[in-house]
Formats: structure tokens, sequence, C-alpha cells
């Protein structure tokens, strides 16, 4: 849905939370790809805004692979990144990635470059009759499909995903499809061909959904792929001993992050903030100091992650000028110490 009645509605739910409920952080979510990034930068320096799917999806999808990468010795500004699934989530990620990639030293358009979208119709390019304005930054030239082989195809459909896998050779390819099954066999094996240790992220849930299962990936693999998921998965057992599946859940971002939003008063969720809590999270991956260990902290230990990506997105906030409750990192952490609840539950006597 988009609109005038659409955007009205939008903007009597934001003055009416102004008035009621001043202060507060809205967190947009579900939003298609043609409005959610309208959305977020219409609101976004009014109030304290965060998008789920675009911010805390790729929030976590970055901070796994920059973990990954560093555990295998390899940087982001060397790697090829294969999208397949170019809607809200998978647009967030590019962007978000591209950031990172323009702060490791990559121009605004050689860090295009390193983004492959695949979406319904095929590889993003200018040929194709029908395209999401939401991928325009990564859109790809005749020139470009030329350059790694791949032919433009025709105005309906450009090269699918096995295709862009042998012609491309990304180190990193990320599933937000929804289409069950997608890196198969043969997308595996193209993969591993190009890369010896590929990171792959098949991030669409429910379960029955993934793009592929770990067990899968793995065999095919033949144990060398590095993964998270979206959806929980149960250890796999490999030729060298079981691996644990980490999830790549946006709870590992969002819930420090807005706290801290709201601890110290930020008038805005900035983006250095979201990059604040994707190194306190990148930091807290096991695979970061080791290849063989999982892509993502286990759940349990949400909690200590939570408080890790509070603090250092509290003290970002600090460092832009946005925080109103603080300004020093002292006075950030005694915020967030004051702030802080515990949920005690008493025990209840019979009779």
């Amino acid at each position: 849905m988009q609109g005038a009645a659409y955007d009205a509605f939008l903007e009597a739910f934001i003055s009416a939370v102004e008035q009621v409920c001043p202060g507060a952080l809205v967190h947009w979510e579900d939003f298609g790809a043609s409005n959610a990034r309208r959305v977020l930068d219409g609101f976004r320096h009014r109030i304290a805004s965060f998008n789920d799917d675009i911010q805390g999806t790729s929030g976590v999808a970055a901070a796994a692979i920059l973990a990954g990468l560093r555990g295998l010795g390899r940087s982001l500004a060397g790697e090829r990144i294969v999208i397949f699934g170019a809607g809200s989530a998978g647009c967030g990620i590019a962007e978000r990635l591209q950031r990172l990639l323009e702060q490791a030293g990559l121009s605004h358009q050689d860090a295009a470059a390193r983004i492959w979208p695949i979406d319904r119709f095929g590889l993003v390019h200018e040929g194709l009759a029908e395209r999401s304005e939401a991928v325009a930054p990564w859109v790809k030239s005749a020139a470009d499909l030329a350059a790694v082989g791949l032919p433009a195809g025709d105005g309906g459909q450009g090269p699918g995903l096995q295709a862009v896998i042998e012609a491309v050779q990304p180190g990193v390819l990320i599933g937000t499809s929804t289409r069950a099954g997608a890196f198969d066999q043969a997308v595996v094996e193209a993969l591993c061909r190009g890369v010896e240790r590929p990171i792959v992220l098949p991030l669409s849930n429910p379960t029955p959904l993934a793009e592929v299962t770990p067990e899968n990936l793995l065999r095919w693999s033949d144990g060398r792929a590095l993964l998270a998921t979206g959806s929980p998965f149960a250890p796999v057992t490999t030729a060298t001993g079981e691996r644990l599946i980490g999830q790549c859940n946006n709870c590992f971002v969002f819930p420090g992050l807005g706290f801290a939003a709201m601890a110290v008063g930020a008038t805005q969720v900035s983006e250095a903030m979201i990059d604040a809590s994707i190194e306190a999270l990148a930091g807290a991956i096991p695979a970061s100091s080791d290849p063989e260990a999982a892509l993502m902290p286990p759940l349990s230990q949400v909690r200590a992650v939570s408080e890790a990506v509070a603090d250092a997105v509290a003290l970002a906030a600090v460092a832009e000028g946005l925080a109103t409750r603080a300004g020093t990192p002292a006075e950030a952490r005694e915020r967030l110490a004051a702030c802080r609840w515990e949920a005690t539950y008493h025990e209840i006597l019979p009779g």
C-alpha cells in the first residue's frame, strides 16, 4: 500500500506518539521494499526510529560476516557479495555492507560494484524491464555483466543464481528470498569452487523456508562453509566434529540498541549507533577467533551481548551529541545502570 491516505495515516500515528509518548522510540516492522526506506528516512530525524528489517537484519548479518572474515584472516574490502532476495531485508543488508565497504576504504562506486543482488527476475541489471527502485544503487550495467562473462539476458529475466555464483565467485552468499532449497548442491559446489571457505547466511524464516539446511550446506561444502541461519537448527556432525549452528537473530541487536537509545535520551537512532552495535556483536561471535566455532553467539548469551551492544550504542550517541540525558561516557554508563531492570519472581506458597 502507498499513496496519500497511507502517508496521512502514518503522520497521524507519529503525531499521536509524540503527544502521548514523548521521547518514545518507534520500531518499524515488516514494511515492503517500496515503503521501508522511505518511511524510515521520513521520520528518523523527527522521532527516534528503527526499522527492524533494514537495520536489525542488516546489523546481525553484517556482524556475522565481519566476524567470519576476521576468523578467516580476510577483509570485507576483498569480498564479492551475492544477495539472493532483494526485498527490504536484502536491500537493508546491501546498504549496510556498502557503508562498511566504504568505511574500509572503497569508493562509493567500488563498494556498490562488490554487491550483486538477485530478485525474482534474476540478477538485477539495467536491461530488466521491471525492478524495484530500492535496488537502484546496485543495478549492474551491460559492461558489468560482460566483465564477468555474464549475458545480459532479455528484458524479462537476468542471469540466475548458479550462473551468477560461477561468474562472480563471491566469498559471501546471503539468502533473504523465502525460497526453500534455493541454495542447492550445484549452487553450493559452484560457490566452493570459487572460494576456499565461503560465508553463507540462509536467513529466510521460518525454518521450512530456509534457502539451505545446515546439514546439506556442510555436506555439500565438505564442511568448509561458515554459516548462520535465520531460523534455529540443531548442531551438525561433520568429519571434524560437531558444528554449532548460530542463529542470525535480530534479538542480538535491537533490545540493546533500543534500551541504550532510551536510557541516554537519544533524539534519533543514527547510522553510527547502528555501526557501534555491529562492532559490539561481532566481537562476541565465537567464529571471529575460530572459524570452526559458531557464527553467532548462543541465544543463552543474549543478555550479555545486549549489555555490550547497549554500552557501545550509548557511547556512540554521546559522541555524536544525540544523547539528551548524558554528556560523557561515564554519564552514559550511569544511565544504563540506573535504567537496567531485572524481573524477580517471588515464590508463591500454597494456601
